[in-house]
């Protein structure tokens, strides 16, 4: 199913969660790097109030958001993760810390 995503909205009112939403950085914001976090950021302990990151990212390719709608966390570990070579992937993603 394909979401419907109005470009006359600004980025966060497309947001299925605009409505009840009182996160302080937020990746939709088209200033986000500028935002700070704050302590009592209901997203920093309620990651369920955040929009998934399938939502977020398909809104952010819309607008042509810097880091695409994701946390800058998300974004930089994607990018890492995309650098890797196939072999190292596998085995980095399918790890468990069992020692031989």
């Amino acid at each position: 199913m394909e979401r419907k995503i109005d470009l006359s909205k600004s980025p966060e009112e497309n947001c299925p969660r605009w409505e009840g939403c009182s996160i302080n950085k937020c990746p939709l914001s088209k200033n986000y790097e500028k935002l700070k976090n704050d302590k009592s950021d209901p997203s920093k302990v309620f990651k369920s109030i955040c929009s998934k990151k399938s939502i977020r990212r398909d809104i952010g390719k819309a607008f042509g958001l810097r880091y695409g709608g994701l946390y800058s966390r998300e974004f930089n570990g994607e990018k890492r993760m995309s650098s890797i070579k196939c072999p190292q992937k596998d085995f980095i993603i399918n790890y468990k810390g069992e020692k031989e």
